[in-house]
């Protein structure tokens, strides 16, 4: 083992040698492993030592973005200097680079029983090990999150859903936003998924449906299942069970046939932000055909095999493989027998970004209100779309969780590819090195996050949004002074574009992007920014705006500078008055390289550049706090004994997720997760009572069965739903105010201010029935 016995020579002012010197100085001494040795043992001051570390990233860095011996590159190196690369994934057997063993020691995605074998495959070729989900763990693929456990993320994880994805996965939340953006626009705009019927809420218009003296039929599904779970087609009301939660679609008795079956498609949509909104869909995809010849007879709709195209039902109707078909497979025969393949794929993309569209407001502000950092989400789903007899794409659901299991050679040809591309554009880091603080480190000092923007920046969003609520346009001169935040937000779309694959952007994509931003809720910035980046300029400006966003990333313009608390007024301004002064020498430097402009845009480097930054650009390496992020008073997380709280301003410290949270025998509802995990899973009977703030009735039964649950010693829970918050609508699909679970099933309801004796009633049969449970 070599010994640590080289030395440095250091001035009095610990001013370092120039990057040629330590590179020399590293490679005599034996190598990374020396520098870091040298950097770690010798006493010298800790900017010198910072500075080390930097320059060994940078040697090991430059040896893993390209090709050699043979081996494909691990890292994706970004276009713009100072920004840090992202890994690179590959199908089964590719022969990738390795990274030292101390950087690969932090390759570790957390195991889970969904992680497919497609993605297994590609995390092994890039150096993965799977990890318990209680160990440090980099990446997630797997089951959506219970709503709490994105507090506990840290910056740089990698999960694969959003928080509050539910408003687009469960059909009955997607339908009722399409459905509120129905009322909201005239025209079939939003008409893309058939008219749908929440029960038991809509059992009413159901009945009026099924009575007309045309035979009609419905789909019953229920809200939150896949793969075909608990679906049937009925005609009549009758045979549907009352008081159950069910959502009854209108049946597309005229689908477009293919050889003699119906089909159905499923499109990969795949959404790595919603602040900006970014969508891509990809290309390729699956065709799921029914089993058995399709008829249009009345009594042939009792066949499963016939009218459902669910790959999970069809594949029990005989020992043959079931059909199925690659989509651009689906794209020739359109093609081939003369219909227009283009203007459906286009159709197709439109209702995958209205959908998303309908919804994108709840799930960002579910996400915000559990989430820290929007940068750790990026979210796969499978979306169903049937195709009518006039090739009009209908909507039938949003899966969050697509299989990635294969079980054909085809899936295994689509699914292989797509979790490659997926894995490549969602931008895992390059590990954080053991030497540094993640909190300070150049990639969390480069990520798009509001706790990162200036005064400036923010008076900037303020003026345009306005602008843009009083013309319904995007002004102008929204590109001509970009802040810190704007380089953070444009380099991040333009690295992940260059990483795309397969994958082809359709929002912010084209003319449709504006139409778009006038139909959503609330208007954000982020997405005025760049629909004027990518649609709304010409090719050449389009270039000119690359160069010039490389020109000021090599000043380091993008990067958050300080060391201290984001909040802090005097580390603002210096922020702000060093970026100006970079803006101002890059302006007098930009008339002397016009003459170069047509050079650079052709040639784009694709080699990392200056990773590790100079010591002038980045403050040093330290505790890095966000007063901003964490302003106001202390948010208590869980409850009860265990409860544990978060500073009103605090250093960044984590824990890593937990599958278990405390409960009160008296709890509020936060979410359809809370529903699930509280009332659906609950050990215990619970009473779910909604109420309203308004509601007289109300204010005088709940104290009431508060004080009366609580004294059972945690034998029966409550749980109250506010019927104006964001769960309201459970209320709706129960029909009733108050409800009593036990192991997941109802057995009891009452409605109104009922009597104490009542209640006292209702809480004896519900712990006596818990008690011969347990004997």
């Amino acid at each position: 083992m070599k010994s640590c016995s080289s030395t440095a020579s250091t001035s009095s002012t610990g001013d370092t040698s120039s990057n040629t010197e330590v590179a020399e100085d590293e490679k005599e001494s034996g190598g990374i492993c020396s520098l870091y040795c040298l950097a770690s043992c010798l006493t010298v001051p800790a900017e010198l030592g910072y500075e080390l570390i930097r320059q060994k990233n940078a040697l090991v860095l430059s040896g893993l973005t390209s090709h050699s011996d043979g081996a494909l590159p691990f890292l994706h190196a970004s276009t713009f200097d100072s920004v840090p690369p992202t890994i690179l994934f590959y199908a089964k057997g590719a022969k990738v680079k390795k990274p030292p063993p101390h950087f690969a020691s932090q390759l570790t995605w957390c195991n889970n029983s969904l992680l497919a074998l497609v993605v297994r495959q590609s995390l092994a070729a890039s150096h993965f090990k799977l990890v318990d989900e209680s160990r440090q763990w980099v990446g997630y693929w797997g089951k959506h999150l219970k709503s709490m456990q994105y507090q506990t993320l840290k910056p740089f994880q990698k999960v694969n859903h959003f928080a509050g994805a539910f408003h687009l996965g469960r059909k009955d939340r997607l339908w009722l936003h399409l459905y509120e953006f129905m009322q909201r626009f005239e025209g079939d705009l939003f008409c893309i998924m058939p008219t749908t019927y929440v029960l038991p809420r809509d059992a009413k218009k159901l009945r009026l449906y099924l009575a007309e003296k045309t035979v009609r039929h419905v789909i019953l599904k229920p809200p939150a299942s896949a793969r075909g779970t608990g679906i049937s087609i009925v005609s009549t009301f009758d045979v549907i069970p009352p008081k159950t939660a069910l959502v009854a679609q209108h049946y597309i008795e005229s689908p477009f046939i293919i050889n003699g079956a119906k089909f159905d498609l499923r499109i990969y949509v795949y959404v790595t932000s919603y602040d900006p909104l970014r969508v891509y869909v990809y290309e390729e995809g699956l065709v799921r055909f029914a089993s058995v010849t399709y008829s249009s007879a009345l009594s042939s709709y009792s066949n499963r095999f016939m009218h459902l195209t669910n790959y999970s039902i069809n594949k029990h109707a005989s020992e043959e493989p079931v059909p199925k078909w690659r989509l651009s497979e689906f794209w020739s025969y359109l093609n081939a027998h003369g219909h227009d393949s283009e203007s459906l794929r286009n159709n197709i993309h439109l209702v995958a970004l209205k959908a998303i569209v309908s919804c994108e407001t709840y799930i960002r502000a579910h996400a915000a209100h559990y989430s820290d950092y929007p940068f750790v989400s990026h979210e796969l789903y499978g979306m169903d779309i049937l195709v009518d007899a006039n090739l009009r794409p209908w909507l039938i659901e949003m899966n969050i969780s697509p299989s990635l299991h294969s079980s054909t050679s085809l899936d295994v040809n689509v699914k292989t590819r797509l979790t490659r591309d997926v894995l490549n554009m969602c931008g895992i880091p390059f590990p954080i090195s053991v030497d540094e603080e993640f909190e300070s480190s150049l990639y969390l000092r480069t990520r798009n996050f509001q706790a990162f923007k200036m005064e400036k920046h923010l008076m900037k969003e303020q003026k345009h949004l306005e602008y843009f609520i009083e013309n319904s346009g995007i002004s102008d001169d929204i590109l001509q002074d970009l802040t810190d935040a704007d380089l953070r937000i444009l380099v991040e779309f333009e690295d992940e574009f260059s990483r795309r694959g397969a994958f082809r952007l359709v929002y912010p994509s084209d003319e449709h992007s504006l139409l778009f931003l006038r139909c959503m809720k609330s208007p954000l910035y982020s997405n005025l920014l760049l629909a004027k980046w990518n649609c709304l300029q010409t090719t050449d400006e389009r270039a000119r705006g690359v160069f010039r966003l490389r020109e000021m990333c090599s000043l380091g313009l993008h990067i958050v500078k300080g060391g201290g608390d984001v909040e802090d007024d005097a580390g603002g301004e210096e922020n702000g008055k060093q970026f100006g002064e970079n803006v101002e020498l890059l302006d007098e430097k930009q008339s002397e390289e016009e003459d170069e402009l047509g050079k650079s845009i052709m040639t784009f480097r694709h080699l990392l550049r200056r990773i590790a930054v100079a010591k002038h650009r980045l403050a040093p390496l330290g505790t890095f706090r966000f007063g901003s992020l964490y302003s106001g008073p202390p948010r208590v997380v869980g409850g009860g004994s265990g409860a544990f709280k978060l500073a009103a301003n605090r250093s960044v410290s984590f824990r890593w997720f937990s599958t278990q949270f405390d409960s009160l025998n008296v709890f509020e509802l936060e979410s359809e997760d809370d529903f699930d995990d509280r009332i659906l899973q609950a050990e215990q009977p619970v009473l779910l009572q909604f109420y309203a703030d308004w509601c007289g009735p109300c204010q005088n039964l709940l104290p009431r069965l508060e004080t009366k649950v609580n004294g059972q010693n945690g034998q029966v829970l409550l749980a109250k739903v506010n019927v104006d918050s964001s769960v309201g609508f459970l209320a709706g699909q129960f029909d009733v105010t108050s409800l009593c679970f036990h192991n997941g099933d109802i057995v009891h309801r009452f409605e109104g201010d009922v009597e104490d004796a009542y209640l006292d009633d209702i809480i004896a049969q519900l712990k006596e029935e818990n008690s011969e449970n347990d004997d």
